[in-house]
């Protein structure tokens, strides 16, 4: 009803408004930020202690709030408990006042006997089948959960008997045992210091009259000694070449070291530990200052740029922790991004997989590293005249190697397209797993070897269905290629969540525009064992959003189908015309869309309400499909995909008369910001007005990964051909340039170096706005100046004055779980 009395107060000052301007800015606002007021959309789940049941709390139309207890060996879902009788059991409790709707975070403990949270700084523990709370000391509540755990700080061995950390660059080794009697120690003195307090309370209630001290003053612990009984690992670490992360601020201050945990992976005996060692060395800096304050202050950070010679890479170490060695792979290091540093221990705990990439990467390679000697035996390698990667999702990497097995589960698109193998430890394939004209999106998980019965691995693809091919399903098959099962077949996109333990998956699924359905489902047969959620989209109808169409289109050679969404205004009429807004995203990592499927982000929609039509236009050179479809962005980023985009417009103009070919405008952030400029640089005569925000516009002055990857070895003629700089004489329309001036991704001179250029060039119909202490991420008042650049530009109308956008609403659903095992 909340919802209902937000919007209808919103929709009224829309109407109140709308008379006074042609564009109705109010009412695109609101279906701007009113992908929150989806219900039943999401479901996520808290793990019980036997990593297979969980709870969740239910965001849909008839039973929000209620929380949900699941158990799916059994195919039962009860209401775990009733959340409105145990938030006014919480209200008494805690002296305050809880929306039942939006029960707080907690943590289910002793098998989902009992609840855990933290209210107000205070602890409590409640029944949930005596609806009963008790108040617990925060103190005991926290050592608790540091002795089973062990400190935040540290890294605990699987057999909980030694703490691994970070100080001053290296590593440590300590008992559990001190660690936890340090905790101990510390609870007592925060109980002693409570008390104390309490007490100096007391007395100054009964002595008010009494001249007063100098009162305490709270100092905080900014740095931490080593702490003691610590055992060094490790002696050489140092600033910019340390063990675990490496801290790039220029600005880091290193003279007060405090313990920290690393990413390091054990081995099942808890004897070693493989661990990741940073090198930054030599690596330029890249000047950045916040300007808000009285007086500059550095936020300068080390980077690389493609035509760098010194780029920050990482090498891995195994650590001995009975014999006090560190080991290092006798493999060349790895440029950073190109691969990460995870690791897999091989069944006897002596040796590791690992992985290794040149610059770019044209060649990303696995090894089986001895522990002992570093010595490393190459399993497989890929390489290519282009880029080689893992997966299509940036950052993603599909590989694995199954509990209790020494084979390697390996992603490659040797045959042309993302497919699974299966590579022994002597390096030879023993098989692919699967086939076919598709696109493996995820490996999800790997049966172990040790396990009864046919080991299966799971994946989801994209292609391999008859539906539409952007939709991702999930499948299984087994490890000889054998079996393979289609585990979601419906025409839609499917998003995974395993259980940690046990054949059971839940699937959020929905195509596109349809708001999504989520259920809990069998790994063996994807047979559905209940729904756990449906979505709801009559609030978001309600205020004017409609679902985008998928549209079909041909590539720029008239041969190669592209596809992408369409969206237009709620009071669309087809006697009408519309200018037509182009929103891009080059990729080649992901494409315009982005998601194929449900998306709560209104954004293209609110366009579209403000008097356009709005198209996302996946072109070639975008992911998830073949290689040579991917390829095509290779040493071409100055395309864009451009020409694709071009192409597409004119046919669905030509196609429906209610589009205006005259009055094209595009607009993108980041990648997207170098394209859109690109476009209006490139196609002056078919572009009319561009917005670009924080974009990339010169690949030599963006990160080394980026460009090094996607335009190949630098080379000055190729980069500069993919530089909008260059085309700075070429602009005819509006441009509008937006950055932060704290941009540590794309750093503010991207744009200030395109400014230079337009100047030079004599050109002054463009817009230049720097937001102070911006990061990449710009604040909401760039999309104000987005619309009303289109506006006034495009559809060559006046926008409101002094509109303040709105602030985006909390979303229907429960606040973020706690971190859970």
């Amino acid at each position: 009803m909340k919802k209902w009395l937000a919007l209808s107060a919103l929709l009224l000052a829309s109407s109140l408004q709308v008379a006074a301007q042609d564009v109705d800015y109010n009412r695109a606002d609101v279906i701007r930020t009113a992908g929150a007021y989806v219900l039943g959309a999401t479901v996520t789940p808290i793990w019980l202690d036997d990593s297979v049941r969980f709870v969740y709390t239910s965001t849909g139309k008839n039973d929000r709030g209620t929380i949900y207890l699941v158990d799916p060996a059994r195919a039962n879902r009860r209401v775990y408990f009733d959340h409105t009788r145990m938030s006014a059991i919480l209200t008494l409790a805690a002296d305050t006042i809880l929306d039942p709707t939006r029960f707080p975070t907690f943590t289910p403990v002793d098998s989902g006997r009992a609840i855990e949270l933290l209210l107000h700084k205070k602890a409590f523990r409640c029944d949930p089948a005596s609806y009963s709370c008790q108040a617990r000391d925060s103190v005991d509540w926290a050592l608790a959960r540091t002795l089973k755990d062990g400190p935040t700080w540290a890294s605990r061995s699987p057999d909980k008997k030694w703490d691994v950390f970070a100080w001053r660059h290296n590593l440590y080794l300590r008992p559990a045992a001190l660690s936890d009697s340090d905790a101990v120690t510390s609870a007592d003195s925060l109980r002693q210091a409570r008390s104390d307090s309490a007490r100096n309370r007391s007395d100054t209630t009964q002595n008010r009259g009494a001249a007063r001290g100098p009162r305490a003053r709270s100092t905080r612990q900014d740095s931490i000694p080593l702490p003691r009984g610590s055992i060094a690992l490790t002696t050489d670490g140092e600033r910019l070449y340390a063990y675990g992360n490496t801290n790039r601020d220029v600005a880091a201050d290193t003279a007060k070291p405090r313990p920290a945990r690393v990413n390091i992976n054990w081995t099942t005996d808890s004897r070693r530990f493989t661990v990741p060692r940073e090198d930054i060395r030599g690596t330029r800096i890249y000047p950045m200052y916040s300007s808000t304050g009285d007086q500059p202050v550095d936020k300068s950070y080390h980077y690389a740029v493609p035509s760098d010679s010194v780029l920050p890479t990482h090498v891995v170490y195994a650590i001995d922790i009975v014999d006090r060695t560190s080991v290092q792979a006798k493999l060349a290091p790895s440029p950073q991004t190109t691969v990460s540093s995870q690791t897999f221990w091989n069944r006897a705990g002596d040796k590791y997989f690992a992985l290794n990439a040149n610059r770019g990467p044209s060649r990303i390679s696995a090894h089986l590293v001895d522990a002992k000697t570093g010595e490393a035996t190459t399993l497989t390698r890929d390489s290519t005249a282009t880029w080689v990667e893992l997966s299509h999702q940036f950052g993603r990497e599909n590989w694995d190697v199954p509990k209790g097995s020494d084979d390697l589960v390996w992603w490659s698109q040797r045959d042309g397209w993302g497919h699974l193998y299966r590579i022994g430890a002597d390096g030879v394939v023993k098989n692919q797993i699967e086939s076919g004209t598709s696109v493996v999106d995820r490996l999800f998980r790997v049966d172990s070897a040790t396990r009864t019965g046919p080991q299966s691995v799971f994946f989801s693809a994209w292609g391999r269905d008859p539906g539409f091919l952007y939709y991702s399903h999930l499948y299984r098959v087994n490890i000889d290629g054998s079996g393979l099962t289609a585990l979601t077949p419906e025409d839609g996109d499917h998003a995974i969540t395993f259980t940690p333990k046990g054949p059971y998956f839940i699937d959020t699924f929905a195509p596109v525009g349809t708001a999504p359905v989520t259920s809990l489902r069998s790994a063996v047969d994807g047979k559905v064992i209940m729904e756990l959620g449906r979505g709801d989209s009559e609030l978001l109808q309600s205020v004017g959003w409609r679902p985008p169409e998928i549209i079909k289109l041909k590539a720029r050679d008239g041969v190669t189908d592209i596809y992408g969404l369409m969206y237009k205004p709620s009071h669309f009429d087809s006697t009408k015309s519309y200018p037509i807004l182009d929103h891009i995203y080059p990729g080649p990592q992901v494409g315009s869309v982005g998601r194929w499927g449900w998306s709560g982000t209104g954004e293209p929609q609110a366009m579209a309400e403000l008097g356009f039509i709005v198209v996302q236009i996946d072109h070639q050179g975008t992911p998830r499909r073949s290689k040579a479809f991917h390829d095509f962005y290779y040493r071409n980023m100055g395309d864009n995909g451009i020409p694709d985009h071009v192409a597409g417009i004119r046919q669905l103009a030509a196609a429906n008369t209610w589009i205006d070919i005259s009055k094209v405008g595009i607009w993108g952030h980041s990648g997207g910001g170098l394209a859109s400029t690109d476009a209006i640089l490139r196609y002056p005569d078919f572009y009319k007005v561009a917005v670009s925000g924080s974009g990339n516009h010169h690949p030599n002055t963006y990160a080394w990964y980026w460009a090094g990857r996607y335009q190949g070895p630098y080379e000055k003629a190729s980069y500069d051909s993919a530089a909008n700089y260059t085309l700075a004489k070429n602009l005819k329309g509006h441009l509008l340039l937006m950055h932060g001036d704290l941009d540590n991704n794309v750093h503010l001179a991207n744009s200030v170096k395109m400014v230079d250029a337009l100047i030079k060039a004599n050109k002054t119909n463009f817009d230049f706005l720097v937001f102070p202490d911006a990061p990449h991420g710009l604040p909401a008042f760039h999309i104000r100046k987005r619309w009303d650049y289109f506006v006034r530009y495009l559809l060559e109308k006046e926008p409101p004055a002094n509109y303040e956008m709105i602030a985006p609403p909390r979303p229907v659903g429960p606040p973020r779980p706690p971190d859970v095992p």
